[in-house]
């Protein structure tokens, strides 16, 4: 399963930020160093990832997010509409079920390894314009 000290170690090795470097960058919150055996709920794998994407690569956030309303769980957790509407519509993490992103389930390790590849990839997208 993944888990809280597996994906600070996965983010540590692609982008060079530490625990404490997350957390003061607000990438990381309280919560997520709680427990870090715990499993992640996808919901706040997608609020770490967008906070990856905004504070240490200098990706923008989408401006219209209306796309991402075809997501039936979208408003399922309010504060996490906008860090699941960046990481789907930039297709760093995908749906579950058709139309369902399924925010409280766990991320699994292939999810979280496509993720930061996908922020690697609009990363070196973004430096090479």
């Amino acid at each position: 399963m993944m888990n809280y000290k597996l994906l600070f170690d996965k983010i540590h090795c692609s982008f060079g930020i530490s625990l404490d470097e997350g957390k003061a960058m607000c990438i990381y919150d309280a919560q997520d160093c709680l427990d870090e055996n715990a499993g992640i709920e996808r919901r706040h794998a997608a609020r770490i990832f967008h906070m990856v994407m905004s504070k240490a690569c200098d990706i923008s956030d989408i401006d219209d997010i209306s796309q991402a309303g075809e997501l039936l769980d979208l408003y399922d957790c309010r504060v996490c509409v906008n860090h699941i509407a960046q990481v789907y519509l930039r297709g760093i993490m995908k749906a579950r079920l058709e139309r369902i992103f399924d925010g409280r389930a766990f991320i699994t390790a292939e999810e979280v390894e496509c993720a930061i590849d996908g922020i690697v990839k609009i990363k070196s997208d973004v430096l090479s314009i």
